[in-house]
């Protein structure tokens, strides 16, 4: 696990203490491009195949795709691969959250907006905002995403929108979750459905580390959220 988290890991930035790295260094992939072929083992292969499948389906109603130029995958998906084992298990969990959760697909993509702006991950950015606009969120709702306003003062939510946004927000923010906003957001649906919601949550942010991947962005124009300011 520490060997794989280290594959994503971004290296220390060239950029000087107070100075924001470019948004065309974080272009730059860091990662081995997996391409079909010889590069690939059979694990390897397998779960591209599996991954690109799957994914071209879901960026073909979104209007994304889910290759790069030289035949590697886009996002984390790329590491994934790099990683057969670890990535497969990845792969099955993102799958399942996706086409077997109970969860209203609209709050579903609240909650993983929520996750990426926190995280400043461009790709799932990139990705699900073109979802979210699909079923339905507001312009203005993503917008207060992409912003990070606090829950109250977040335009265009529907109250169940606002519910998952609040669990979300808090959740990044304090790390933990009062009693009232798990009671309202838990309670959007019920039983399975607020179960998988949240769960989703969960599972959001123990993988929202992905956001330190350095990965091709498909993108024109820039980035879509602020890169933080580098370290020194």
């Amino acid at each position: 696990k520490l060997q794989f988290l280290y594959l994503i890991a971004p290296p220390a930035s060239p950029a000087g203490p107070g100075m924001k790295r470019s948004g065309a260094a974080l272009l730059m992939p860091r990662l081995s491009a997996y391409t079909p072929g010889a590069s690939l083992d059979p694990e390897q292969a397998a779960l591209y195949d599996k991954i690109k499948g799957d994914r071209e389906k879901t960026g073909a109603k979104a209007g994304f795709g889910v290759v790069n130029g030289d035949g590697s995958l886009v996002g984390p998906w790329n590491a994934w691969v790099g990683s057969p084992v670890i990535g497969a298990h990845m792969e099955r969990l993102g799958y399942h959250c996706r086409h077997g959760n109970a969860c209203p697909a609209d709050l579903y993509e609240v909650g993983i907006l929520a996750v990426s702006a926190e995280a400043r991950c461009q790709f799932e950015w990139y990705a699900h905002e073109k979802l979210a606009r699909a079923v339905g969120v507001a312009d203005a709702a993503i917008e207060s995403i992409r912003r990070r306003a606090a829950p109250a003062a977040a335009e265009g939510l529907s109250e169940e929108q606002r519910a998952v946004y609040a669990y979300a927000w808090e959740l990044l923010e304090s790390k933990r979750v009062s009693h009232a906003t798990h009671a309202a957001a838990a309670g959007r649906g019920g039983g399975r459905t607020g179960h998988d919601r949240l769960g989703h949550d969960a599972r959001l942010v123990l993988l929202h580390r992905h956001a330190a991947e350095r990965v091709q962005h498909p993108a024109a124009g820039g980035l879509p959220l602020p890169e933080p300011e580098a370290s020194e």
